[in-house]
């Protein structure tokens, strides 16, 4: 298979681990077992592909029609996102595998399919945030990355702290989202594309808005990296979340 098949395959099986372990509600620990395996085989194929997208087959795009909404949402896969998904199917792959022993789950239940279907989300959209080549597949990836988060946090059994930790986050997150609408919005308005390659159109831009863009990106970026001062969210989160969740998290979660 070439780089971009194992791309997509690999998130196509973490789609089917979403929602796959469902199918096994009178038994958790076949659920379980379906959710870990397909996030140690997806994430073994974007091993693969972005590994050989890293040894140079070239670079690809690929752009899905919104007819509705009359827009594209795009993907390039090049040596730069290939970096990036990297470490990001290595990840995933080894929380999945920690995550065989690690777990614990009553006999019976939807414990295990509540846990692996945020958790191959959350790859999934990684992944896409990696390779999005426009501001609206960005923020649609961002988004789902923040929510699916959210309910990994908050997957074990609820307390009032994991409960704090949970809110926190997405509060911290969404504020965050929103410097980054007016940060693309203001992209869009200047150059009259969301396309990422066409804010080189922007050229040479006055001081004022040189500053505009900087502190809109610093705040919406940074609140997500945890960056000092919006890095209050972050202590509860990852000691709220299961040790796995809390790795993949801050391994590369927060770089994106």
């Amino acid at each position: 298979m070439t780089m971009t098949q194992f791309f997509f395959v690999s998130l196509a099986i973490h789609l089917v681990g979403a929602f796959l372990p469902m199918t096994a509600v009178r038994n958790n620990r076949t659920a379980h077992w379906l959710g870990a395996g397909c996030g140690i085989v997806g994430g073994s194929c974007g091993i693969a592909g972005a590994w050989m997208g890293l040894t140079g087959q070239g670079t690809e795009v690929f752009s899905i029609s919104w007819n509705s909404a009359g827009l594209p949402l795009t993907i390039n896969l090049d040596g730069l996102a290939f970096f990036f998904l990297l470490p990001v199917f290595f990840l995933v792959f080894i929380s999945s595998l920690y995550a065989i022993r690690y777990l614990e789950f009553p006999a019976r239940g939807l414990h295990a399919a509540r846990h692996w279907l945020p958790f191959h989300i959350l790859a999934v959209s990684m992944a896409l945030v990696v390779a999005a080549a426009d501001a609206l597949t960005f923020l649609l990836a961002w988004e789902l990355m923040a929510f699916s988060s959210f309910l990994l946090i908050i997957s074990g059994v609820p307390t009032e702290k994991m409960r704090r930790a949970g809110g926190l986050y997405l509060i911290a997150t969404h504020l965050g989202t929103a410097f980054l609408f007016l940060l693309f919005m203001e992209a869009w308005y200047r150059t009259g594309s969301l396309s990422f390659g066409a804010y080189e159109a922007m050229g040479s831009l006055s001081q004022p808005l040189v500053l505009l863009f900087f502190v809109l990106a610093v705040i919406g970026f940074g609140t997500k990296a945890g960056l000092f001062p919006f890095h209050s969210w972050l202590p509860y989160a990852h000691s709220a979340a299961p040790s796995h969740v809390s790795a993949l998290m801050s391994g590369v979660m927060i770089k994106t």
